[in-house]
């Protein structure tokens, strides 16, 4: 008697229902999904489709945080991270370096995780993808050590010896350091605007193009570096190789804290165009120089170590620069516990979208005047041309600033419409581990630059006179725990000095005691 088997349906991707598929899809790495997209019918169902990129999204990266009404583009976000991500993946070093078209890529991307990272301190998917993907030796030599300074440091660490090009104007400058003929750089000192001008003939718009492409290569590696946040202490050499470890190689290792160090005391960027402080020269537009902000990040770490060395001071006072992308971020500043039950924030206090509210630490360097003077009067040096590395150490002033605000006001005409203004007041003083005393009062306000840039602008008042003044840019915008990255220069705008780098950091939501005394000034 013959037996009957029930029919056995083959199994077919495509007449599975779209629930199942969806089901199978979000367990399918982000990559691969260009590679299913095989056919019209599984192509149908993957274009705009928003649930299923948004669940793939999700699964990576943290939520955006959104207003209500405010959408967010799924389809086009994710895959522009999957092309982030493979090229990150990459050691091919050579198609990192120095190109615009990844840079853009690369940047806008770090850009987007950064600004959509998950509040707080530690728990960020989005910070945590992204230091996986630069402990890739090649990410950081090829994508980093594009500025300025790095172009400046390879030339010597090579023992190439630059040959000076005076440029067509005298705020642009070129040099090309060469070797053997198969490498060279183009570095500009001067910095003009990123936009390019209307007038010229046809050569002279592509040459001035050719230029601004190479700042903006320039600027965009240093603003990489310094969301990174761990400075680099050697120039890589041209195969992307750091001498770190040996130095048996012909290379002359360099630290990059002697260009950084000449390049912030360099008194030429100290003027009416950068408002003194960590901008470009572009007649006050508040585009922020990444490459003097990169600088100044090498030499605050460089004077920052040394000072843990000797009084290793508890990390959440002064932190330590060593973690990739630590605190850049939108409100990844979380204050510690209180002891005592804290008490309800005053209103004015509740809307200030920058919490300043609270306790600082602040770093000051400065070079001894005498010294200063020397070094940016005592030679006649080009101003097309870069100063010599500075190996004259700095003295370290460690600040603990008590802050409160005193009003909030819209932005005006020059400032970013995104957050209001808002002032302060406080107090400062040294720390017991420092013998001399540091006491003045500040006030300042902190704003919206154009560009969306956090600005803090302040001033120190000593017996009752304006001293000095600060000019710095909030490091991963508002309430972001990495701070305060600028400059601190006299009060009249002098450009014969004194000035100097500064940074600062929130330690705490409390507004711990600080003993003031303007007898010990």
């Amino acid at each position: 008697m013959a037996v009957h088997h029930p029919t056995i349906m083959p199994l077919n991707l495509l007449a599975l229902p779209h629930e199942i598929l969806h089901c199978i899809f979000i367990e399918t790495d982000p990559q691969d999904i260009a590679r299913l997209r095989c056919c019209h019918t599984l192509d149908d169902y993957i274009r705009n489709n928003r649930q299923l990129f948004k669940d793939l999204y999700l699964k990576q990266f943290d939520e955006p945080s959104l207003a209500p009404d405010q959408p967010f583009a799924w389809e086009s976000e994710l895959p522009k991270l999957v092309r982030f991500q493979k090229i990150l993946r990459s050691n091919d070093i050579k198609k990192k370096l120095s190109q615009l078209e990844i840079l853009d890529i690369i940047l806008s991307s770090t850009d987007h995780l950064l600004a959509n990272a998950a509040p707080g301190s530690g728990n960020s998917r989005n910070v945590q993808c992204l230091s996986m993907l630069f402990e890739n030796p090649s990410n950081v030599d090829g994508l980093m050590c594009s500025s300025l300074l790095f172009n400046l440091a390879k030339a010597e660490t090579l023992n190439r010896r630059p040959k000076w090009i005076h440029a067509v104007n005298d705020r642009e400058s070129r040099s090309m350091a060469r070797g053997d003929g198969s490498h060279e750089f183009a570095v500009s000192l001067k910095f003009i605007s990123l936009k390019p001008k209307k007038e010229g003939s046809e050569k002279e718009r592509g040459s001035e193009k050719k230029e601004l492409s190479e700042m903006r290569i320039r600027q965009l590696s240093a603003k990489l570096h310094v969301l990174y946040g761990i400075p680099i202490q050697y120039a890589p050499n041209f195969s992307g190789n750091f001498p770190r470890y040996d130095f048996r190689s012909e290379l002359k290792a360099r630290s990059t804290h002697l260009y950084a160090r000449s390049l912030v005391y360099d008194l030429r960027r100290f003027t009416e165009g950068t408002l003194f402080g960590p901008f470009l020269d572009d007649q006050g537009s508040q585009d922020a120089d990444w490459e003097k902000l990169e600088a100044i990040m090498i030499v605050m770490s460089y004077n920052i170590n040394k000072y843990v060395e000797t009084y290793h001071p508890d990390e959440a006072v002064v932190p330590r620069w060593n973690k990739p992308f630590a605190g850049a971020t939108p409100h990844s500043f979380v204050s510690p516990a209180f002891a005592m039950p804290k008490e309800p924030r005053l209103p004015l206090a509740a809307q200030d979208p920058y919490n300043v509210t609270g306790t600082w630490m602040r770093v000051v360097c400065f070079l001894d005047y005498n010294e200063l003077y020397s070094f940016n009067f005592a030679s006649s040096i080009p101003n097309d041309q870069p100063r010599h590395p500075l190996e004259n150490e700095e003295a370290f002033r460690l600040i603990i600033m008590k802050l409160e605000i005193t009003k909030i006001e819209p932005p005006g005409e020059d400032e970013g419409k995104g957050l209001p203004v808002v002032w302060f007041k406080g107090t400062s003083a040294a720390p017991e581990i420092q013998s001399i005393p540091v006491n003045p009062l500040d006030v300042g306000l902190v704003r919206l630059t154009p560009q969306g840039e956090v600005r803090w602008t302040s001033w120190s008042i000593f017996h009752g006179v304006e001293r000095y003044r600060s000019e710095g840019i909030q490091i991963g915008g508002p309430q972001s725990a990495r701070g305060v990255l600028g400059t601190w220069f006299d009060r009249d705008y002098d450009e014969l000095g004194p000035a100097g780098p500064t940074c600062f950091w929130k330690t705490t939501d409390e507004l711990q005691d600080i003993e003031h005394n303007d007898d010990d000034v």
